[in-house]
């Protein structure tokens, strides 16, 4: 009985051994630091889409064809106006074009076209000279049927997408750069990317782009691209 408990001993031990052994290796091994960075870039819009509406109507009530300002002569006159501006006409583009029939009173009235065109603006200055040349030819009081801004854009939106990136890693990177310094420890090789979007990051910023309530160069306000990273890095002895 003696013998056989020595002869197990050496083998209770030896076993012991090989599973404490690498889960001590890993421990050092998965010695790591977890940083964000993010990267932030205002860009002012330097291309503004206002959308111009304009629909048929009729001169008096008896609504004849010999009495409708037709859909052809409308853009003319939307046209001649939008050029006072001298604006390339590859930035006007034709939207939507659709027959309507208004309903009044019970009975629905005589067909009309309804148009749009779309006109690309460099800043706030050609918007506001666009409307005080459409109101100069009182074109709002009768033709144009809608008026808006539909879209904010930045030609270069996408190389500063890609810089994002590079910067928010570049601040990670610095960041654990500057905790590792505090120690005797070294910062080793990623372990890990991480993109992180709104509802993971800690900065709501993160990985989005919207449109803020700020003052940009154009007179419009900024378009927000941000990126932020999660970045895992080993730290070597």
């Amino acid at each position: 009985m003696f013998e056989m408990k020595a002869y197990l001993l050496p083998i209770i031990l030896l076993t012991l051994l090989i599973v404490s052994t690498p889960k001590g290796l890993a421990q050092e091994k998965d010695k790591t630091i977890t940083v964000t960075g993010t990267s932030v870039f205002n860009l002012s819009p330097n291309e503004v889409i206002v959308k111009i509406s304009f629909q048929e109507y009729f001169l008096n009530n008896k609504e004849t064809s010999d009495n409708k300002v037709a859909i052809e002569t409308l853009e003319k006159k939307v046209r001649a106006s939008v050029n006072t501006l001298k604006i390339d006409q590859q930035k006007i583009t034709v939207g939507s074009a659709q027959i309507v029939r208004p309903y009044k009173n019970g009975i629905y009235q005589k067909r009309r076209l309804n148009k749009s065109l779309f006109v690309c603006l460099d800043n706030i200055e050609q918007y506001v000279n666009l409307t005080r040349a459409l109101e100069k030819d009182t074109l709002f009081d009768k033709i144009i049927t809608g008026f808006s801004i539909t879209e904010l854009r930045h030609t270069q939106k996408k190389s500063y997408e890609t810089k994002s990136r590079g910067e928010a890693y570049k601040k990670a990177l610095e960041k654990a750069e500057l905790i590792i310094s505090q120690s005797p420890q070294n910062l080793g090789k990623v372990i890990r990317i991480r993109e992180l979007n709104k509802n993971q990051a800690s900065n709501p910023e993160g990985s989005f782009y919207s449109v803020e309530n700020s003052d940009g160069a154009s007179g419009f306000t900024p378009i927000i691209v941000s990126y932020t990273l999660e970045v895992t890095f080993e730290i070597i002895e």
